[in-house]
């Protein structure tokens, strides 16, 4: 645990070195906490090892001319419609580190502890055993401030490993903070089994009614 490391390093630091020179104590320092980006880099990864291939938004360019420079930092989003591309490619290739650093302290899933929230998505919120099929953007809806944008209606298509394609539609917020844009949040519906009729307006609804549609599916394709 990193308390206890803490601890002992405290401890280690208050004792005197022994025989009069050296760094004494119980030896060297604790290492420090790990970065949010070393800790994703344990995570599996669906990023195309060549680069040279469409993205996954869609946008009919190639991984290294779309939004690889956006998931690199080599670029920030220039509008909410390259965002909103650039975050589906990146749960597409499952760029962690992008979902979060993209994400707005507005939205109801937003976490300060960055750790955690990476190992959150990390175990049931990346659409794994999914395809991306397509992302159709919608149209810009009137805004009186300049620093907020909506989207609507965006549809995302997924395919899972058995069945047909699932078809989702999103009406999606965004802010723009010292120059950038960010999500802020997202209000979901489809007309798939156990979601009709229904607006999902967080991960966390969104995730407990993954695994109802789930239940649904199976009950489908079995």
């Amino acid at each position: 645990m990193l308390w206890s490391g803490v601890l002992c390093g405290m401890v280690a630091s208050s004792k005197k070195p022994a025989g009069g020179g050296g760094f004494g104590g119980f030896g060297a320092p604790p290492k420090a906490p790990p970065t949010l980006r070393e800790v994703c880099n344990t995570f599996k990864s669906r990023v195309p090892k060549d680069p040279s291939v469409p993205c996954a938004c869609g946008e009919k360019l190639s991984y290294a001319e779309c939004c690889r420079p956006y998931h690199k930092g080599e670029a920030s989003a220039e509008s909410p419609e390259a965002l909103l591309r650039a975050r589906y490619s990146g749960f597409a290739y499952r760029l962690i580190p992008y979902i979060i650093e993209t994400t707005d302290r507005s939205n109801p899933d937003y976490m300060k502890d960055k750790i955690a929230w990476a190992k959150k998505l990390n175990k049931n919120m990346m659409f794994d055993g999914f395809s991306f099929v397509s992302l159709e953007i919608g149209e810009r809806e009137e805004s009186a401030a300049d620093y907020e944008a909506i989207l609507s209606p965006n549809v995302f298509t997924v395919r899972p490993a058995q069945g047909d394609d699932l078809v989702m539609r999103e009406r999606t917020r965004f802010v723009k903070r010292k120059g950038a844009w960010l999500f802020s949040e997202g209000a979901v519906t489809s007309e798939e089994a156990g979601l009709k009729g229904q607006v999902l307006e967080s991960e966390k609804n969104e995730r407990s009614e993954e695994r109802r549609v789930g239940k649904e599916c199976r009950s489908r394709w079995s």
